[in-house]
């Protein structure tokens, strides 16, 4: 049988057994006649596996899977700081009255003189919280209303304060008390420089609150007692004419002048 492929070998060993066996002169000749095509051979061994490649770009993100079920809780955490104390809840509805109890033993102290004793005491302490509120509620509106001027100072417990308007001296304590405060009247050195300032900054004359119109000659402030402070300037006051007034310099100085003569307003809360 011969086998695909081996047509080629097959024909030339017959032409070199015919020329080992001619003793003639004369060369063989061996005729070589082509034959078909074989068949396929059949396929060699794998080989062995190559190096390995490097590595390729990283591929589209696939879809996300299906979400798992949640685990087992975690351990408790260390226990957190303690927060900042709320607000107080609203006063709830009042309860049912409860069952009267049992009298207590019997004792020779007087209860109904206990009891009056502490209602006056706790009446006592409401009363002396209600007049500090209303003190502060005072102060608290007064200098709320000392806000709505357009510049002022505050020395003590007082604050000083200016409309900005130029007014006569009726004039200037009607708009103060209407505001809920007087005429500017200082009493001591640091309230007359607070004054002072915002005569300073407008450059203006300004009525005090502090006249002699009750008394000719004698200045009180406005309501009738008797002044515990002055700042007068060297031969004042000289009365002269109608100067029941008393007006402050720019300088922080005091005169005497005319009540109907315009000047800064500055009041006082």
């Amino acid at each position: 049988m011969v086998f695909p492929g081996q047509n080629i070998s097959f024909v030339a060993a017959i032409c070199i057994m015919l020329f080992s066996g001619s003793r003639s002169d004369t060369s063989p000749v061996c005729s070589v006649i082509q034959g078909l095509p074989g068949l396929n051979g059949r396929d060699g061994r794998d080989g062995i596996h190559g190096l390995k490649g490097d590595q390729g770009p990283a591929g589209e993100p696939g879809t996300p899977g299906i979400r798992g079920s949640f685990g087992p809780p975690g351990k408790e955490g260390p226990r957190g700081n303690t927060g900042f104390t709320g607000l107080p809840g609203q006063k709830g509805d009042k309860g049912n009255t409860g069952a009267q109890g049992l009298p207590g033993p019997k004792e020779e102290t007087c209860h109904n003189c206990v009891q009056s004793e502490l209602v006056r005491n706790i009446q006592s302490k409401l009363a002396s919280l209600e007049a500090q509120m209303n003190q502060l509620q005072l102060s608290i509106s007064k200098r709320t209303k000392a806000l709505l001027f357009a510049r002022g100072a505050i020395a003590g417990e007082k604050t000083f304060v200016t409309s900005g308007k130029e007014l006569d001296y009726e004039e200037s304590k009607a708009l103060c008390l209407k505001a809920g405060g007087l005429v500017a009247t200082p009493k001591n050195a640091e309230e007359n420089k607070a004054v002072s300032e915002i005569a300073q900054y407008y450059n203006l004359f300004t009525f005090l609150g502090i006249t002699d119109i009750q008394t000719e000659g004698t200045f009180r402030y406005s309501d009738g007692k008797s002044i515990t402070y002055t700042n007068w300037k060297a031969g004042e006051p000289n009365q002269r004419g109608e100067e029941d007034c008393a007006e402050m310099l720019p300088n922080g100085q005091w005169n005497d002048g005319a009540c109907n003569q315009k000047r800064l307003n500055i009041c006082e809360f």
